[in-house]
């Protein structure tokens, strides 16, 4: 019964965050980037004014940058919530192990991996930190 209740605390845990992001309310703002409607990009510079200048584009200023920067955002809140969802499992698994030395393997070995992926994760944002010119953020 106590393992049923744990369960459920920490699912509803996990779930308030998600759906305090799910039902926020968004404000949609209709812009124009290149002709088209979009709502989640803004063009810094309309095209009329970018072709009356004859600038050439920062790489920062179009739009496969900031869909790229978009992308990037969605994948590192993915690896977070992977992380937090592997600790979960690895502490459930090693709360419910009792005597069961196999389980108590298996959780151990589960919150490794979690956080080699998390220095794995986190090498690789500082090396495109690096790499880039300004950063990636």
């Amino acid at each position: 019964m106590k393992i049923i209740q744990t369960v459920v605390l920490t699912v509803a845990m996990l779930m308030i965050p998600i759906l305090t992001v799910a039902f926020a309310p968004t404000r949609a703002q209709a812009a124009t980037c290149g002709g088209v409607q979009v709502s989640i990009l803004q063009c810094d510079k309309d095209e009329a004014e970018a072709k009356k200048s004859k600038e050439t584009k920062n790489v920062e200023e179009t739009g496969i940058w900031k869909i790229l920067i978009l992308v990037l955002n969605i994948m590192t809140g993915m690896v977070a919530l992977a992380a937090v969802g592997g600790i979960v499992y690895a502490s459930i698994l090693y709360a419910t192990a009792e005597d069961k030395s196999a389980q108590v393997q298996k959780a151990k070995e589960t919150m490794f991996g979690v956080v080699v992926g998390l220095v794995l994760f986190a090498g690789m944002y500082a090396i495109l930190q690096f790499l880039i010119p300004g950063g990636i953020f």
